[in-house]
This record gives C-alpha cells, structure tokens and sequence, in this order.
C-alpha cells in the first residue's frame, strides 16, 4: 500500500488513547463481522470480558468489596485527569510546533489514508497509523501523542523537521506540476 493510500477503515470504538486497564487486566482490539474495530477487556483469570473500560473499574471495585457509586466517582476523577493530561500533551506541542495539519500526511514511517466512503463529503475522515502500529483518527490525538512523546523526553523536533521539508517538497512539485500543466494547454 503506498504512504497515501486510500481504503476504507471504520473507526476504533471504547478509544482512550491514554487509558490502560487495571493490572490483571489485557486489551485486545477486536472486529464485529461488519469489520467495525473495538477493545475487549479480559481479565487475567479469564472469567470476565468488557467492552467498556468504565465496567472493568467498576467490577475490580465490586470485588474488593467497594461501592459501586464511589468506584464511578474514581473513575470519573480518573477520566478528568486524563483528559487534563492528554490537554497539556496537547498545548506542549502545538506551543513548540503549531498545528500538524498541514504536514501530518508526510510523517516519515507512518501510514495515512482517507475513508474513502466520506470521499464526497466536506468532512473527511483521516486516519495516521505510527510505526509501532498505533491508530489515530483525530489530529489532536495525534498531536496530544506527539505531546506525550515530549513529556517523556523523546526528541521529536528532527521527525517534525523532516516531515515540514517532504511537505514543502511536495507542494513544490505541486506548483511545478501545475505550471507545466498550464503551459501545454496553450
């Protein structure tokens, strides 16, 4: 499949890009027939299966006797804070890179593609899958990812550098294309 691609890919439900389940806990994505992706939560005795990160936390809490009301209020805290740290992952890279809209598709080893059943629609949905094979449907998930990246220490600057350049490239030769098309109607 070429770097651009385009196929069609429906969307990865339950998604918390930042969440992981309790420990004793797996997360498998899986498929319905339709080919609609999802995440299964197993637990580690093989006794439960989820589809709802919420209903994990609240079996774990039943068992170990807590109430059901205050494991939803935990988790609820548990989301905010996510959602708070997913925010500052956000706000730290649109502070030292700017938005990545424009050079997202030129990321150097990732895949992008459009869903090609909303091709006519105004709003087509783009998707970004990472070398090590993480799924974004969202920029601002993929730039929060980015952000989380810097958080930890990784140096990102020379692979946003690099996609801004295959960007520019490509405009470039989008221009000369252009040109030249211009050119031989005449």
């Amino acid at each position: 499949m070429s770097r651009r691609g385009e196929r069609t890919h429906p969307p990865v439900r339950n998604r918390a890009p930042f969440s992981e389940p309790p420990i004793g806990w797996t997360r498998i994505l899986t498929r319905k027939p339709s080919g609609e992706r999802y995440f299964l939560y197993n637990s580690a005795d093989g006794e439960h299966e989820r589809k709802s990160l919420r209903k994990v936390f609240l079996l774990e809490a039943a068992k170990r006797g807590e109430d059901a009301a205050k494991a939803d209020e935990d988790y609820t805290a548990y989301l905010r804070s996510e959602n708070a740290e997913r925010e500052q992952a956000l706000q730290r890279f649109r502070e030292s890179f700017g938005n990545i809209s424009a050079y997202a598709e030129h990321l150097e080893g990732w895949q992008s593609w459009e869903d090609a059943e909303r091709k006519r629609h105004a709003n087509k949905r783009r998707y970004f899958l990472s070398p090590d094979g993480q799924e974004f449907t969202r920029l601002a998930d993929l730039e929060a990812w980015f952000g989380k990246q810097m958080q930890r220490g990784v140096d990102i600057a020379e692979t946003i550098s690099r996609a801004r350049r295959a960007c520019q490239k490509a405009l470039k030769a989008r221009r000369n294309l252009s040109t030249v098309r211009h050119a031989m109607q005449f």
